[in-house]
């Protein structure tokens, strides 16, 4: 019989081995089956070897694969350990970095420890002098009792009856008291935050406490209780300075051998090599029209007869012979029109203006346009020049064909003409001491950011740098020269002379605005300037919006393709005239330049739908063209080499041909015009003074930023449209900042249609091609028509009484210039993992202790950017919303809010946080992962630090950052460390991660101070 299927011998294995073996054939029987039945059984048999093989090539198969992924994840671990390798490399090259520095350190703390013992006797000194102060404090206490009773109680109780610890942190407390800009609510400041400041202060070097305690010895002989003015005097090396935007200006200290820049420096130079990156132009072969070697001379003059003949007979008895004098009579009620007048029919070298009073800007911007040398200067009417004056200045910018501009060391003079000795009139440039002679510094890196005009009387540009600048400005009476040599300090070249003589002289008598300075202001208002000025070189780094034409003709095309690859290779935003039809662009804070390219033809084409302010640039391949008189160009370009009197003016001013060289050099200048005319227009509204707005005007201006596809815009405008403050009191400003995408439109649109049917205006869109959130801002701010603009995220929900608070906290406080509310942030339920308790800052959470208006007087108190209003004059004052800040797309870079809170305080307005205005942030759950926390935390530790670094708050020094490194560090490991005795939980394990970020965050700051420690010891760029 045959055998069951079921009894068959299945396949042997030897574990030993692993091997598998076929079982035992049968023994043969006596009597043998049929061969049939043979051959059946031989078929099953090899079915089931069959089958046995294909389990065996199977389990070799999950073999192999294992192997494979063996390899791989040995490959991976290979890679972690060779990056944690590099990791450690690193770390251990910046301890040995660190541990050079610290042997600097010791040596340096050694000496210090030698000053100050040498300062115990000034301190005891100054113990006695407080204590003189005190008795004067206090007979002064009666008339202003609420800024005066803290003040006597701290140096009562810690400053004459204090230990010695006690003693040095009250001298700390009375100079930020003396020369600090503090209020009646910073004394009533949280406990905690007083907590913080104490710590703060603790981390402060021993080398900073010494300069406190020189500093308090020598401002404690005339104490006061506000700011005082800077003096117009330079003050003697080796003296420390109240920064104009955050901490204390020092001067350059020794590094390796050889001067380092000091901060104040090293921020101008950054700014002048980012700029050269970005925007190169060598001005030699920019050219504008000037008669040849001819100098241009204006002399303004208002009531001048005491001292006008002096000025002119000192300019028309030069050396140096080429000369035109535009002199301008600027509505004088004296003499001096006569005077002016009798000079002119004497030498045919004098022309004279007469004019109604205009005062000193608009004066010299007339007098330039009118001028036709290829070199130009004015003078006062009270100076003189000497013989050679004009002579050595135009040899040495012929020696210097790079140069735009130099200036020369002068000479003091007395009312009578004498030699003013002995005087206290710029001491420190005084060479040799007492003398007249006036030395002036020959590097100009401080000149754009500490505020000291020192460029004198004695100077010489060239025309193209008037041509390139335009007019003085209207808005900077009294500084106009002052502004005018910032301007030319970062675009172009300014260097002192070759020379050190004296060719000027400069009268000091009681009736020059010198000597007012004080009645006039001149000093008080140079805060501004320097902060506008801020603004100024961080808008010339910022992009333009460029539409390029050009007519049919070959050389035309091709030039206008080689300009507009260089503007895309430079990021710009690049349109075309019917995508700038569709868009509602907005007026200011958008550079915006209309290139038309042609070959010869003189017919003006269609001009495109750009805005007002936008600059209209003809360039022609074929040299200068004759142009119709209807033609409406800003700026007319060839690409010739023509040079001086080939280049004709068209009309008056500054309109005629320029020459450049190159495709690189048009695309500056081209950019530069477009900037010059939205700077003018801001500057103007900055400084122009109006009482009220227009009567139909709102109160406030809510902005939103909208970017696609966010489905909580809606719901942040539904929240807006459902305030109780009066409807007529607000008004609604969504920023596209995609313009080719219709989501914003679409959903303004249809929020008009459900909320503001009424009044369809007070919602409105703005679009805003140029990528990032200060953009953003800028574009709602230029259109915001309220006298107070409250900017929201889109993922940002408004209580019902948000802009209400808002409202009154700036009405109740006529000094408040920015004011923030509270965020919350909406957690989903169950929590992400990524978000546990205590880390809701990373996603825009603030929230305070504070249950009413409170003054934030600390940077760490400002408020964040997602609920924060500010008054629009204050913001358009310091420039708006610094553009190089700010989050846009993967860069997370923080810290705008923060740069516009501290510049507004320097203009003399509070930061102050008003709890009640209350908002709900809310984030989508695909949001809260643990790499948008990493990057939130890299990016505002190292926010931080730029900060400091742009000098908008108080510098940390090398040592605080190593400090900061090392307790990084140490709760970095103390977590590794509990971990292995405790039980980790997923929270403890994010925390854990954090905190590495954390670390990491702080070591890349590290590596970047010692970077900037480097570059500090590099020659400047202003210094040759």
């Amino acid at each position: 019989m045959r055998p069951a299927a079921d009894t068959a011998v299945p396949i042997s294995v030897e574990p030993s081995t692993g091997v598998q073996r076929l079982p035992p054939r049968p023994a043969a029987a006596p009597v043998g089956p049929s061969l049939p039945d043979q051959t059946d059984s031989l078929k099953r048999e090899l079915d089931e070897t069959r089958r046995a093989l294909e389990a065996l090539q199977r389990q070799l198969e999950d073999a192999h694969r294992d192997l494979a992924a063996g390899d791989q994840q040995q490959a991976e671990t290979q890679g972690e350990l060779a990056t944690a390798r590099g990791d450690l490399e690193a770390t251990r090259d910046a301890l040995e970095a660190a541990r050079s520095q610290l042997e600097q350190d010791r040596a340096h703390l050694q000496s210090l420890l030698e000053s100050l013992a040498r300062a115990r006797a000034d301190v005891h000194q100054l113990v006695g002098s407080l204590e003189k102060t005190a008795v004067r404090l206090r007979a002064v206490a009666k008339t202003a009792p609420y800024r005066l009773a803290h003040l006597l109680r701290r140096i009562g109780m810690d400053v004459i009856t204090g230990s010695r610890r006690d003693r040095n942190a009250a001298l700390r407390w009375l100079r930020r008291r003396l020369v600090g800009r503090q209020t009646p609510q910073e004394q009533a400041k949280n406990p905690l935050l007083d907590e913080v400041a104490a710590l703060w202060r603790a981390q402060e070097t021993l080398a900073g406490l010494t300069d406190e305690i020189r500093r308090i010895s020598s401002d404690a002989e005339t104490p006061q209780l506000s700011t005082p003015a800077s003096d117009a005097r330079p003050t003697e090396r080796g003296h420390t300075f109240r920064s104009t935007v955050g901490g204390t200006r020092s001067h350059s200290k020794r590094l390796w051998g050889r001067s380092a820049l000091n901060p104040y420096e090293y921020l101008f130079d950054r700014y002048r090599r980012s700029r050269d990156r970005l925007f190169p132009i060598s001005w030699q072969r920019v050219s504008v029209p000037f008669e040849p070697k001819l100098v241009s001379i204006v002399v303004p003059s208002y009531n001048g007869t005491d001292f006008i003949r002096e000025a002119l007979d000192s300019i028309l008895s030069q050396t140096y012979a080429h000369l035109e004098v535009i002199a301008i009579d600027d509505g004088s009620t004296d003499t001096t029109g006569a005077i002016l007048d009798a000079y002119a029919r004497q030498d045919p070298r004098v022309t004279v203006v007469h004019q109604e009073n205009q005062q000193l800007p608009r004066t010299l911007s007339r007098g330039f346009q009118l001028a036709r040398g290829e070199f130009l200067t004015w003078t006062s009417a009270d100076n003189r020049l000497k013989p050679t004056c004009i002579e050595k200045l135009v040899d040495a910018l012929q020696r210097h064909p790079d140069w735009d501009m130099l200036y020369a060391n002068y000479d003091i003079i007395g009312e009578r003409g004498e030699p003013l000795r002995d005087t206290k009139w710029l001491d420190a440039y005084q060479a040799p001491r007492g003398s007249e002679h006036i030395r002036l510094p020959r590097d100009t890196a401080e000149l754009n950011v500490w505020p000291n005009n020192y460029i004198g009387g004695a100077f010489l540009y060239r025309a193209r740098v008037a041509w390139a600048l335009g007019d003085y400005s209207p808005a900077r009476v009294l500084m106009e020269d002052y502004d005018y040599w910032m301007r030319v300090n970062e675009l172009m070249t300014l260097r002192h002379a070759d020379f050190e003589d004296c060719v000027y002289e400069y009268r000091v008598h009681g009736g020059s605005l010198t000597s007012k300075d004080h009645e006039l202001g001149i000093t008080r208002n140079r805060t501004k300037l320097m902060v506008f000025d801020d603004f100024r070189r961080s808008f010339h780094l910022s992009k333009t919006l460029w539409v390029v034409t050009a007519d049919g003709s070959a050389p035309a095309k091709q030039l206008a393709e080689a300009l507009e690859a260089r503007v895309r290779r430079a990021e710009h935003v690049l349109m075309s005239a019917e995508e700038m039809a569709e868009m509602a662009l907005p007026r200011l804070w958008m550079p915006t330049a209309w290139v038309h390219v042609g070959a010869g033809s003189v017919r003006p084409p269609q001009r495109p739908p750009i805005g007002d302010l936008a600059a209209k640039i003809l360039v022609s391949t074929a040299g200068p063209l004759e142009l119709p008189p209807s033609a409406d160009w800003d700026t007319l370009i060839s690409t010739g080499q023509a040079r001086g009197n080939a280049l004709p003016r068209v009309g008056s001013g500054y309109a005629g041909w320029w020459s450049v060289g190159d495709v690189g050099d048009l695309f500056t200048l081209c950019d530069l015009r477009a900037k010059n005319r939205q700077l003018a227009e801001i500057e103007l509204q900055a400084n122009t003074r109006t009482d009220r707005l227009a009567a139909s005007a709102p109160k406030v201006s809510v902005v939103i930023g909208a970017t696609p596809g966010s489905v909580a815009l809606q719901r942040t405008l539904r929240a807006v449209a459902g305030q109780t403050l009066a409807r007529s009191q607000y008004e609604v400003i969504v920023v596209n900042t995609a313009p080719h995408d219709p989501f914003a439109r679409h959903a303004v649109a249809q929020i008009r249609a459900e909320c503001f049917g009424d009044t369809p205006d007070q919602i409105r869109l703005v679009d805003c091609p140029f990528p990032g959130l200060p953009h953003a801002q800028n574009a709602g701010l230029s259109d915001a028509r309220g006298e107070y603009v409250v900017f929201l995220g889109q993922n940002t929900t408004p209580s019902a009484q948000c802009l209400e608070w808002f409202l009154r906290g700036f009405e109740e406080h006529p000094n408040a210039g920015v004011i923030g509310g509270h965020v919350r942030l909406q957690v989903p339920t169950p929590r992400p993992p990524a978000c546990p308790a205590g880390r809701e800052a990373l996603w825009h959470q603030f929230l305070t202790a504070h249950t009413g208006y409170v003054e934030a007087t600390e940077w760490w108190e400002y408020p964040y950017p997602d609920n924060w209003a500010a008054r629009r004059r204050a913001l358009v004052e310091i420039g708006g919303i610094r553009c190089n800040w700010g989050h846009t797309g993967a860069d997370f870079t923080a810290g705008q809010e923060i740069a516009a809170a501290s510049l507004v305080r320097q203009l003399g307005h509070d930061v102050a946080i008003e709890p009640r205005a209350q908002a709900v942030h809310a984030v989508d759950l695909d949001g809260y992962t643990e790499t948008y926390a990493a990057k939130a935390i890299y990016a505002g530790i190292t926010a931080h630090y730029r900060l400091q670094q742009c000098l908008y708050l108080p510098r940390r020094s090398l040592s605080g950052l190593w400090r900061d490194l090392k307790r990084a560090s140490l709760s970095a490991l103390r977590d590794r460390t509990n971990g292995r005795c405790e039980r980790e939980t997923e929270n403890s394990l994010v925390n854990k991660r954090y905190d590495r970020e954390i670390f990491r965050a702080r070591l890349a700051v590290f590596r970047l101070a010692m970077g900037d420690l480097v570059r500090r010891s590099r020659r400047a760029v202003t210094n040759g």
